[in-house]
């Protein structure tokens, strides 16, 4: 059977000497640990062990084989109080729910309750939202330029409720078997498509699929964020165009 207190041991053993692949790993726990099948293995050093990614020099720092090794610093005991005040500096006003679903911590109610005299609370329905105090909160008739969110943006997955970021009825469009939250636009404060970049024969595209139909001149005012994203994202390409499709 699979006994943690013996391999965990061995696991960061192998890797204080130097960062491995996981299919490097893996091998030399089977040696290791022969009647244990060699993803759990695996499986048990990524969920159980702090790793940091070894950075390469692929594109963006996704190699297909990415090296892990030991933290170089002591991991400390998360502070709760510090992780909330972190999430509202970021993603304020939220609510206990969405600190806890972005943390995936459960009890912060408590938390957040020691921490009134140090907080605004706003009321948002039912739902009772908290902020730091000198945060801004614009307005609902402010100006929202559109925006280009990455794969998995926290700001998506920061809420319970993302009915603040996407509406209900376009959610089905973004849901797939593996769990991949796309690449989305904003358009006046909430996501109204998908994005991608393809590059062919030296030009890179950005092409927008969108929900629904954009309201007119949606398409003109993303187009100078695409175009700037392009150039950051696609230095090399000898020409950036951004479509919608």
């Amino acid at each position: 059977g699979l006994d943690l207190d013996k391999l965990l041991p061995a696991a960061e053993r192998l890797l204080a000497k130097e960062p491995r692949t996981f299919n490097e790993l893996r091998a030399e726990l089977s040696r290791q640990f022969p009647n244990v099948n060699e993803r759990a293995l695996g499986y048990a050093v990524r969920t159980q062990l702090p790793l940091t990614m070894v950075p390469s020099e692929d594109e963006w720092a996704f190699p297909r084989d990415a090296r892990f090794a030991l933290p170089g610093v002591k991991l400390r005991k998360p502070d709760a109080q510090q992780l909330v005040l972190d999430h509202l500096a970021a993603f304020g006003p939220a609510s206990v729910a969405d600190v806890q679903r972005w943390s995936g911590l459960q009890g912060l109610k408590p938390v957040l309750d020691g921490l009134r005299d140090r907080l605004v609370a706003v009321k948002a329905g039912r739902r009772e939202l908290f902020d730091l105090p000198d945060a801004p909160r614009p307005g609902a008739d402010a100006a929202a330029p559109p925006r280009f969110l990455a794969d998995f943006d926290s700001l998506v997955l920061a809420h319970d409720d993302r009915t603040r970021i996407i509406a209900d009825e376009h959610k089905p469009k973004i849901a797939s078997r593996n769990l991949r939250i796309p690449a989305m636009v904003l358009w006046d404060g909430f996501a109204a498509g998908t994005w991608k970049v393809e590059r062919k024969r030296g030009v890179a595209t950005l092409t927008v699929t969108p929900f629904a139909r954009l309201p007119r001149g949606a398409a003109k005012a993303m187009e100078p964020e695409a175009l700037g994203l392009l150039a950051f994202a696609e230095p090399a390409a000898k020409a950036h165009a951004f479509s919608v499709g």
